[in-house]
This record gives structure tokens, sequence and C-alpha cells, in this order.
């Protein structure tokens, strides 16, 4: 299986194909797709621009991950497989520590 390489708070690490993330990019154009942009839905829910774009490109916030991933009609854990373990809970920094050792 191919590998690809996560970056989440300056972490490095390499995940099976099957759990890379949505590209950045790919986020953005599904908001766009559903008529609205990144800025549109931060104001919608009372968010900075900063929150929900950090959210799209690191794992910074759960409840930003969880405004887009329910906007764009997706589990967050499938828009962002690695920041999620297999059951579906969000992983903490200490355990996407250990996944990078």
């Amino acid at each position: 299986m191919a590998l690809g390489v996560c970056i989440h708070f300056n972490i490095i690490f390499d995940v099976k194909a099957d759990l890379m993330d949505m590209h950045p990019e790919d986020v953005k154009a599904e908001i766009r797709k559903r008529g609205t942009t990144v800025a549109g839905l931060a104001k919608a829910h009372g968010l900075s621009v900063q929150t929900l774009s950090r959210a799209i490109h690191s794992r910074t916030s759960a409840a930003a991950e969880s405004i887009i991933a329910d906007f764009i009609g997706r589990p967050a854990k499938d828009v962002w497989p690695s920041r999620y373990a297999q059951d579906g809970r969000r992983l903490s920094i200490l355990e996407l520590r250990k996944v990078a050792a």
C-alpha cells in the first residue's frame, strides 16, 4: 500500500494511503460547491476565518472540524482520518506523537 505524509503541529509521519486526509483545497472546493466560502461559513457560526482555515490545514479545533464536516456532509473522521482513531474517537496530540515514533 502506498504511503503519504501528514503534518500536524510540525509532526511529520507516514500514514497508509487509505488514511490520507482530504486535500485542503478539496475541502474548500466542497464548501464552495455548497454555496458559500470558508469566510461565509465562519461568519455563519460566529468564528474567525482563521479558526476554520486552521482546522482545514492542521489539527486545531474539534468544533471547527465538526462545523466543516457537517457542512460538506461527511463525518469529520472521513475528511481527516489521520486525526481520528479507527473507532471514530479524535486522537490526542500524545497519541499522534506515538504514531509518529
